[in-house]
């Protein structure tokens, strides 16, 4: 299973009341394992509300690099680059405001859970980072030589994922 649910906390003091629910939880059941097992975890999950999704584990692994592990990565390296680049913490928690702390925020997870996740989804997740670098460098590029119309171009094509990500909100509410 793979529940698509947790905060950038760990161990038994950041429990969460009413994590699942609400939540997707991933089925990757084994194709001769056991249909009553595997229905009994799908109706433990259903119970504490989350929502049942079956993936092949190739498609699982693909996906969650794309949705999931990219974000993290993107925290991690944003966190590194101001720790790198600002040596003076004030500056960095007197200017930094909402946009920096919620990016930041899954910088703060743990490197003993995240760092077997890294290698173990090593190929999809290599795949995805070459194209999150193809659109960081157009993004440099257009900053670079001044091209608004190519940074106004990249910013719109971006904010289509919230039409994505508010259409499955009302969904989720209904």
């Amino acid at each position: 299973t793979h529940p698509m649910a947790g905060t950038e906390n760990s161990g038994p003091l950041a429990a969460v009341e009413g994590l699942f629910r609400t939540r997707t939880v991933i089925l990757l059941p084994y194709p001769d394992g056991d249909k009553d097992k595997t229905a009994l975890i799908e109706a433990m999950y259903r119970s504490l509300g989350s929502e049942i999704v079956f993936m092949d584990p190739v498609k699982h692994d693909m996906s969650v690099a794309y949705v999931s592990h990219i974000s993290h990565i993107s925290s991690y390296a944003l966190a590194l680059t101001v720790l790198n680049k600002e040596r003076d913490e004030e500056n960095i928690t007197r200017l930094a405001a909402g946009g920096f702390d919620s990016t930041a925020r899954l910088a703060k997870s743990s490197a003993s859970m995240w760092e077997p996740i890294f290698l173990e989804n090593r190929t999809a997740i290599i795949d995805v980072l070459d194209e999150y670098i193809e659109n960081i460098i157009l993004f440099k590029h257009a900053i670079k030589s001044g091209n608004g119309q190519v940074i106004r171009t990249l910013i719109g094509q971006a904010n289509k994922v919230r039409e994505v990500l508010d259409k499955d909100k009302k969904n989720k509410e209904k």
